[in-house]
């Protein structure tokens, strides 16, 4: 008979979400056809760091079943029982230097399922909107952002990803003329605004 591959479990140390590292520790399990006696045995060897502690000091009899082991871990890691923490995170987050805007959103969407386990999407993506456009290190980005209404964290995303190309190329454009003998004038510096402004409308346009 053909040989069936293992599927290794991940390791998980208490900083992620438990949620996650369970499902998948639950399809190796059913994968790989394991026991009662595996699951706890292999889910033992999965801890390390802060969640490895609970090996040593927990009772013994808390932890000689893979139910009652599973049940301590939710209890500390599961992401309800540390939403208040990762809210704060969430709220204090800002961004990084160097830190590209696509990061930046799928940290903001990864703190908004911890800090927000049981809210509806509408409303979870509209308060992460507002949390990813309070860490864009752009001020003007995040306003002209703003002003679109993301109704989506993609949306977001997308809108704060062309204002980053636009700025960019208009930086260059002015950098290029600089250094040629003709001085530009305030009507030309309009002009760039008046075409970022548009860019932005026909963006706002596609969106809705």
């Amino acid at each position: 008979m053909r040989r069936r591959h293992r599927i290794k479990p991940r390791t998980f140390d208490g900083t992620g979400l438990f949620e996650s590292f369970w499902a998948q520790f639950e399809n190796c399990a059913f994968y790989n056809r394991w026991s009662d006696a595996d699951k706890l045995a292999h889910l033992k060897a999965s801890l390390t760091g802060d969640a490895g502690q609970v090996l040593w000091d927990a009772d013994a009899a808390s932890t000689d079943t893979i139910e009652k082991l599973m049940t301590l871990l939710r209890n500390r890691y599961s992401g309800a029982r540390q939403s208040d923490k990762y809210r704060m995170e969430v709220r204090l987050r800002r961004s990084r230097p160097g830190e590209s805007l696509s990061s930046l959103q799928q940290d903001i969407r990864r703190f908004m399922s911890l800090a927000y386990p049981t809210l509806q999407p509408e409303a979870r993506e509209s308060i992460a909107c507002d949390h990813y456009i309070d860490a864009v290190d752009d001020a003007d980005v995040g306003l002209k952002v703003r002003e679109r209404a993301p109704t989506s964290l993609d949306d977001a995303l997308r809108v704060s990803l062309q204002l980053e190309a636009w700025m960019k190329d208009a930086t260059r454009t002015r950098h290029e003329q600089s250094t040629n003998p003709k001085v530009r004038g305030a009507n030309e510096a309009e002009e760039d605004n008046e075409q970022l402004n548009a860019r932005l409308n026909r963006l706002e346009g596609d969106m809705s």
